[in-house]
Formats: C-alpha cells, sequence, structure tokens
C-alpha cells in the first residue's frame, strides 16, 4: 500500500473549493448541472442542535419563501428522499458546512441547505459513479468548539472511497482567521 499527505490551496472563490456532483461528464460538473443522478444521504449522527439554512434560488421573493419553507417543514423526508421528486445532486463541505444542492427535475427549481451542527455532524454520501454500477462513498464528519471570547475552532473531516482509492481530507477553520487568509485542506491518500 502507498500512502501520501500534502496540502492543497482551495480556491473559494466559487463556493467552499470541495464540490462532489452526480453528473456523469466534466462539462456539467464544471457548470455546476443538476443533471446528475440522485445521491444518496444518510445522517449517522448530529449532537447538538442540527441548524439548517435554507435557500432557494430563481423565481420571486414570496416564491422562494414558499419553497423554502416547505423544505423545512419536511426537511427529514426530503434528507432520506421521500419527499416528491426533488433529488440530491450535489453537496459541498467545509470546515464550518456541509451544502447540500437538491434539484426538482419537472420544474427545474434548484435548493441549497446548509447544515452545520452546533458540536457534530456525521454523514454518509453514495454518489453514482461513471462507469455503470459503481457507487462512490464519501464520509463527512463536521464540527466546532467554542472557545470564547469570539473563537471557535471548526474542521471537517471527508473520507472517500473510490474505485479502490481511499482519500482521507481535513478542513480547518479558526475563526478568527481573516476571511482573506489562504485556506486549505489537508489529504492522505492511501492506494493498493
Amino acid at each position: 500500500m502507498r500512502m501520501i499527505q500534502y496540502d492543497v490551496k482551495l480556491n473559494r472563490d466559487n463556493g467552499t473549493g470541495y464540490y462532489v456532483s452526480s453528473c456523469n461528464n466534466e462539462e456539467d460538473v464544471r457548470l455546476f448541472s443538476n443533471k446528475g443522478q440522485p445521491i444518496e444521504m444518510k445522517i449517522l449522527t448530529h449532537y447538538g442542535d442540527l441548524i439548517p439554512n435554507i435557500n432557494a434560488f430563481g423565481e420571486s421573493k414570496e416564491f422562494r419563501r414558499k419553497l423554502e419553507k416547505e423544505f423545512q417543514d419536511h426537511l427529514e423526508e426530503i434528507f432520506l428522499g421521500k419527499y416528491l421528486d426533488w433529488r440530491l445532486t450535489s453537496f459541498e463541505v467545509c470546515a464550518e458546512s456541509v451544502i447540500l444542492g437538491y434539484y426538482k427535475p419537472d420544474s427545474g427549481l434548484n435548493v441549497s441547505v446548509i447544515l452545520s451542527a452546533v458540536n457534530v455532524l456525521q454523514a454518509e454520501f453514495f454518489v453514482p459513479g461513471r462507469s455503470k454500477n459503481s457507487i462512490e462513498k464519501y464520509t463527512i464528519r463536521q464540527g466546532n468548539s467554542d472557545y470564547g471570547n469570539g473563537m471557535t475552532h471548526s474542521y471537517a473531516e471527508v473520507v472517500e472511497q473510490i474505485n479502490g482509492v481511499r482519500r482521507d481530507l481535513r478542513f480547518t477553520y479558526n475563526g478568527n482567521d481573516k476571511p482573506s487568509v489562504d485556506c486549505y485542506v489537508t489529504i492522505t491518500e492511501y492506494v493498493g
């Protein structure tokens, strides 16, 4: 087995810098398309309150509010993939949160759900792979600690399992960091 560890600078101009999509081609992923197959998600644990921030896109402000309320009222069913035709097609990870991208194919509507556990959130994602019958698995553990005086430490750990390769990614953020400070992720890769 080969192991290598390295740091990668994240480009946060377009989001978190770490984005997973169920699209089958690079162009759809680059365009943040919602044409992908449904991603299965399981929330394994959360300690403390699970704080969702729900944002609908497009249409009028009143319509967006109605859509956001629908998500708040049926969040558990939507997470389980059992509510209407909403499907999870992407997710983003940063130290402070996990951002879920939902899409409704028949109407073209998009909704983002930002999850942030007060203490710890742990979830698994099963993403359809490019090759037939292959599944990529992502296990995410996100949490934070409040050190007082506005000092917080947030982290997210992602375990990717794709085609026999395992990568452990660790994102960290300290609440006193300036927004302009470069953000990095530490990656440990296991092959063999």
